[in-house]
């Protein structure tokens, strides 16, 4: 036991006899650091002209602040990072938000005019390169995926046409769920989404670019009268989740509840439909038909005569984005091919293809 102790002793004797270096090179880097940390502050209050005990107020940790900060800016999209090196190579980092309000004026065509400050960038920033969109998985025939996970349909296709002669170029997002894609068009990390209904305002809607009939679909046999929304209070409905048309429902007829089931696989919708499981299914009459032919189900469920409603198709700018300052000019694009026929020429080839 000895023995054991005295080798134990021999192998950490070293150590313990070059503490006092080891806890002198320790207070020195904290020094170090606690100077770069007051360099920094003094410096950032000489370019900013703010006191130094605000400076030391915001930031009370001077590094954090010069690290953090700068990561934080990556997904502020209508901000200008400024930096300036001081001595001894150090860069302090400040950032000036750019806000501009702008109104843009109604148009003719009777679209809601967007008379709000927005952020924006100033006249002197830079022109935008590309632009990240976005659109609801599968909806036929406005927009879809191909084999490849490639962005197909007319969406796609508008936005292609809008945005190439601007020389701006387009970054298709990978498919995620639709809340996701909400969140990111507040946030400013998405800057459109290409297909939506003028329902829940979390961004600038474009003019509309077509028009879609959301319909009732039934299992033959099971047909029920059907003239207006109040009509389904008493039903249970299937539909594609996150469509949001049990809420939609509601706002248009106050006062009633509407109970509705839903799942994000359309085949499951339709089997739900079919087992019984609900009393009908809604969605837009055209990405329902191309649903039931993707599935197998063709003629298994048919649709009531009249529609529940009609949706213009939009799409929605993120009001932190670069491209909302280019907003006018992507509705008047839109009205252009949508009034020329291009867009429904673009629609019915998507409709009619193998």
């Amino acid at each position: 036991m000895n023995n054991l102790l005295c080798i134990i002793f021999k192998q950490f004797r070293p150590l313990w006899q070059a503490r006092e270096e080891v806890f002198g090179l320790i207070i020195c880097y904290k020094a170090a650091i606690i100077i770069k940390r007051l360099i920094l502050v003094v410096s950032f209050s000489i370019l900013s002209g703010l006191p130094c005990f605000i400076v030391l107020a915001f930031a009370a940790d001077a590094t954090k602040f010069n690290l953090e900060i700068p990561d934080k800016i990556r997904n502020v999209r209508n901000a200008s990072f400024v930096q300036q090196q001081v001595s001894n190579n150090l860069i302090v980092s400040s950032l000036k938000l750019k806000t501009k309000s702008i109104r843009y004026e109604s148009q003719k065509t009777g679209e809601p005019s967007l008379n709000k400050d927005t952020e924006n960038y100033s006249n002197n920033s830079q022109p935008i390169k590309e632009i990240r969109v976005a659109a609801a998985a599968n909806w036929s025939p406005y927009a879809g995926r191909d084999k490849k996970g490639n962005g197909i349909g007319p969406a796609y296709d508008l936005i292609v046409k809008i945005a190439e002669p601007l020389g701006i170029k387009i970054i298709i997002e990978k498919e995620r769920p639709w809340k996701r894609y909400v969140q990111e068009i507040k946030d400013g990390l998405l800057d459109i989404i290409l297909t939506a209904y003028r329902v829940d305002p979390f961004g600038e809607y474009s003019e509309h670019y077509a028009i879609d009939e959301v319909k009732v679909f039934v299992k033959p046999g099971k047909e029920f009268p059907f003239h207006n929304i109040k009509d389904l209070s008493a039903k249970i409905g299937i539909q594609p989740q996150g469509a949001g048309y049990d809420i939609t429902f509601s706002q248009r007829v106050p006062g009633t509840k509407y109970t509705m089931r839903e799942n994000s696989d359309a085949k499951k919708c339709i089997e739900m439909v079919l087992n019984g499981d609900g009393d009908y299914y809604v969605s837009a009459y055209y990405d329902v038909l191309a649903k039931l032919k993707a599935s197998g189900y063709e003629g298994k469920l048919i649709d009531l005569k009249n529609p529940v409603y009609i949706e213009k198709v939009v799409m929605i700018v993120s009001k932190k984005s670069p491209i909302i300052t280019l907003l006018p000019e992507i509705n008047n694009k839109i009205k252009k091919f949508r009034d020329d026929g291009t867009v429904k020429k673009s629609i019915d080839e998507y409709i009619n293809r193998k």
